[in-house]
């Protein structure tokens, strides 16, 4: 009897030999529809394929050692999902196209949560896709209490999991309690109690001698679209210059890739901008992020409590100051009016850190 050593990524090249043989037997593999050898394999089954349950010693290495299925490697959040929702119905044939609902950056902000239940469930016993309400509780408590997870990291988590657990998990009345006593012992707070002044940044960028120096005039253009559109950085790194439209009284710039709130994709400002030095490739957020944070430490703010980010709570809270309706700052900045965003986590006062320290020394003079 010949004797196979099945190559799961190299399946094109080993199924010839296997057909060419008309080899039979009995295999043993793991469950993940979203491989791209799974319906390879499919096509070699006769008969239909026997789902086995978990046991200790049902998967080895090539060494012959043990290999529980608490120890097997995490497979990848695309495998996740993908199995998940071919178990909730979705056909093999119409995989790919509904993965593609999933954006890069959900997969990686899921990728972490199903890394931590894949870990949970083995040590714990508990199926990866048919967690109950109450499993998932305790899997949170766990985060909550001993790595001190707060309210919207551990409803980030929540969210990733009502993904591939069965239909209601977000609707569940004792989940949702248990979330409403996160928010009260954890609430999510907001990054600054206090934000920055624009107007020193704008004054510094007024006196700033741009000629002959293109790296500045980018820096100059990224800072000052950042402050007057509300725009995160990523969204300001997606402009394409096809999609500008300038007319004598203004200049819209339209976005057509995907960004991180898509309702906010009416009319955003932003830019496509070009490396300064070569190769003079597109500029990426990190690079923006980085032109923008070198300005503000050049107008004399402080880099290291507010990051380039902090752009959006400077401009909408000056625009707040100056009489701009709330309607009109949150639809700028693609917000709802509906679920507070701008007043929770964006509107701040001017920081005067020094205030208290300048109002003492100030009695000397008196």
């Amino acid at each position: 009897m010949a004797e196979y050593h099945i190559r799961l990524n190299c399946l094109v090249l080993d199924k010839r030999k296997i057909v060419q043989d008309k080899a039979e037997g009995i295999v043993v593999i793991p469950d993940l529809p979203a491989q791209p050898w799974y319906p390879l394999f499919k096509k070699l089954i006769h008969g239909e394929a026997v789902p086995l349950g978990p046991h200790p010693n049902l998967v080895s290495s090539p060494f012959r050692k043990e290999h529980p299925p608490s120890e097997r490697p995490y497979p990848g959040c695309r495998e996740i999902i993908g199995k998940a929702f071919l178990r909730k119905g979705i056909l093999n044939s119409a995989l790919e196209t509904t993965l593609s609902s999933i954006s890069e950056a959900t997969s990686k902000q899921y990728n972490t949560t199903y890394k931590l239940w894949w870990n949970y469930c083995g040590e714990n016993n508990v199926s990866l896709f048919d967690g109950t309400p109450s499993q998932v509780m305790c899997f949170l408590q766990d985060l909550f209490s001993n790595h001190g997870y707060r309210y919207g990291t551990l409803n980030s988590h929540r969210s990733a999991l009502s993904l591939i657990l069965p239909e209601g998990l977000g609707s569940d009345p004792a989940l949702k309690r248990f979330m409403r006593g996160v928010s009260r012992l954890k609430p999510a707070k907001p990054r600054y109690n206090s934000t920055w002044d624009p107007k020193p940044v704008l004054n510094y960028l007024e006196g700033l001698s741009t000629s002959n120096n293109l790296k500045l005039l980018s820096q100059k253009l990224v800072t000052l679209l950042a402050l007057i559109t509300e725009g995160r950085l990523q969204t300001i790194s997606l402009i394409r210059i096809s999609n500008m439209s300038i007319d004598d009284e203004k200049i819209q710039i339209f976005i057509s890739d995907p960004i991180k709130t898509p309702s906010s994709l009416g009319g955003q400002p932003c830019l496509h901008m070009l490396l300064s030095v070569k190769p003079h490739g597109t500029a990426s957020k990190q690079t923006i992020s980085r032109w923008v944070k070198e300005t503000l430490k050049a107008s004399g703010i402080d880099t290291e409590k507010f990051l380039p980010h902090s752009t959006r709570h400077a401009s909408s809270s000056a625009a707040q100051r100056l009489g701009v309706s709330l309607e009109v700052i949150c639809r700028t900045a693609g917000w709802s009016q509906q679920t507070q965003t701008f007043a929770k986590f964006y509107s701040r006062p001017l920081s005067k850190d020094t205030e208290l320290a300048e109002a003492v020394l100030g009695l000397a003079s008196k």
